[in-house]
């Protein structure tokens, strides 16, 4: 496996862990905190144990894909009231989700969509 794909995988799991944790201590532990932090687990196993590659691969873009719209939603939110506001954790949250969603089109782009191209290339 490449090493980009490799150093991704790394990057977006201590994103996805360090936005978990910034959550849960900021709204508590909840079931999407937790999820998270497994995913952040499962990408980090799979630099190791290469049958946990695909798994990995796609849950890690999927988190990714729920990032951006989390992101959105937080956007969204932060214009209630009628004048754009974030709090210092709503920032670093929305931080996170960022760079969640921005190492997630790392894996779009390093990992082919199925196991099968990458034996023909």
């Amino acid at each position: 496996m490449p090493m980009l794909l490799q150093l991704s995988k790394v990057f977006q799991a201590i994103a996805i862990a360090i936005t978990a944790l910034v959550s849960a201590q900021t709204l508590g532990v909840g079931f999407w905190s937790m999820v998270s932090l497994a995913v952040a687990l499962l990408l980090i196993l799979s630099v190791f144990w290469p049958i946990l590659h695909w798994p990995a691969i796609w849950a890690g873009r999927v988190i990714g894909l729920l990032a951006l719209l989390a992101l959105a939603l937080l956007l969204l939110a932060g214009t209630a009231g009628g004048a754009f506001h974030f709090s210092d954790s709503s920032q670093i949250m929305a931080s996170g989700l960022f760079f969640m969603f921005g190492f997630s089109i790392l894996l779009w782009l390093f990992a082919p969509l199925s196991a099968g191209s990458e034996e023909q290339s």
